[in-house]
C-alpha cells in the first residue's frame, strides 16, 4: 500500500496555476498537470479568488500562504503553554 505524505503547495506549482488559469485551462487539467487532487486545486484558487474580476496571483497566494501557516504554528504553541 502507498502512503500519500501531504505536503503544501509550492511557488513553482502555484506560478504554474497561475499561468494555466491565464490560459482559460479548466481546473480539473490543472490538476492533472500538477499531479495533485482536484480539491486541492480548487480550494487553492477559490481561497484567493473572491470574485469574477480578481486574477489568482502565484507569489502573493505563496506568501501569505507561508505567513499563515507559521502564524498557526505559533498560535497552537502559545495555547499549549496557558
Amino acid at each position: 500500500m502507498i502512503v500519500k505524505k501531504h505536503r503544501r503547495l509550492t511557488l513553482k506549482e502555484r506560478v504554474q496555476i497561475q499561468t494555466l488559469l491565464k490560459e482559460k485551462k479548466m481546473k480539473t487539467y490543472i490538476a492533472k498537470t500538477l499531479g495533485r487532487a482536484l480539491s486541492t486545486i480548487s480550494r487553492e484558487i477559490n481561497k484567493w479568488v473572491l470574485d469574477n474580476n480578481d486574477i489568482y496571483g502565484a507569489e502573493l497566494a505563496h506568501w501569505n500562504s507561508k505567513d499563515e501557516y507559521a502564524n498557526k504554528r505559533n498560535r497552537d504553541k502559545t495555547r499549549c503553554a496557558l
